[in-house]
């Protein structure tokens, strides 16, 4: 069995399989993720109003987990004309009372 040879600027790893690795680009790109997701996220304010993509930003949740609460009941929406919106108090309700496994 072949070794793993390392190219001269050590990124590249040639794998027995064959396949390539880049653990200096894959570490980068992972930091890179931890400091947007970090830095995107807001304090959810109780008499904010929220649209589904706002939701989605605060709370981290995908905008399917958004839309099931929202349709089981568990996340109240309202409406204002055909816009569906929530309250920040009805988001952090959501997030309080789904804490410890509730119906996520």
């Amino acid at each position: 069995m072949a070794e793993p040879t390392v190219n001269a600027n050590c990124t590249e790893q040639i794998l027995p399989t064959g396949l390539y690795e880049n653990r200096w680009l894959d570490e980068l790109l992972t930091r890179i993720e931890q400091t947007v997701k970090g830095a995107l996220k807001q304090p959810i304010h109780p008499d904010a109003v929220y649209d589904y993509e706002e939701t989605v930003a605060v709370t981290g949740f995908s905008l399917s987990t958004i839309i099931r609460a929202d349709r089981r009941g568990d996340l109240q929406g309202r409406y204002e004309g055909r816009r569906r919106y929530f309250m920040g108090r009805d988001i952090l309700k959501w997030l309080a009372d789904s804490e410890g496994g509730g119906n996520q």
